[in-house]
């Protein structure tokens, strides 16, 4: 069985591994190798662990890797949850409200509320945009 986890290991992160793993290093000196990195790379080995746990990889580069995409992705939910209760709030999209506020036709547009609101929906419309394309960007 633990060849074929290493194979089903080796095969998942092929592309993200260095020329050693993949020409056969076992499981056992991939984790010799992470230890070292965590040296190198300056992190304790809490946080190391810490990683290793939450992603179950224990090679630092493809956890860092694995957190990154992972705190990505619930940010943008995190993003597109603030958004739908803005647009459920106000009936209409950000863009739409944007118009209206511009307009003068949102009551009360320099209540606190409506503006708090405005610049939080903005920051969010914003951070879902960046988000996206960061998301985008990782391999």
């Amino acid at each position: 069985m633990q060849g074929m986890m290493e194979i089903l290991v080796r095969e998942r992160y092929a592309t993200l591994w260095p020329t050693s793993v993949r020409m056969g290093a076992s499981l056992k000196e991939v984790s010799s190798m992470a230890v070292a990195e965590t040296a190198e790379a300056g992190i304790s080995k809490p946080l190391h662990r810490a990683l290793a746990e939450l992603t179950g990889e224990p090679r630092l580069d493809i956890a860092v890797h694995l957190a990154t995409k992972d705190l990505a992705r619930l940010r943008l939910k995190e993003c597109y949850e603030q958004i739908t209760q803005f647009e459920e709030d106000y009936g209409m999209s950000f863009d739409a409200f944007k118009t209206a506020w511009e307009s003068g036709t949102i009551a009360d547009r320099h209540s606190y509320e409506v503006e708090k609101n405005f610049w939080e929906w903005e920051a969010a419309v914003t951070n879902r945009a960046r988000l996206e394309e960061t998301l985008e960007s990782l391999p």
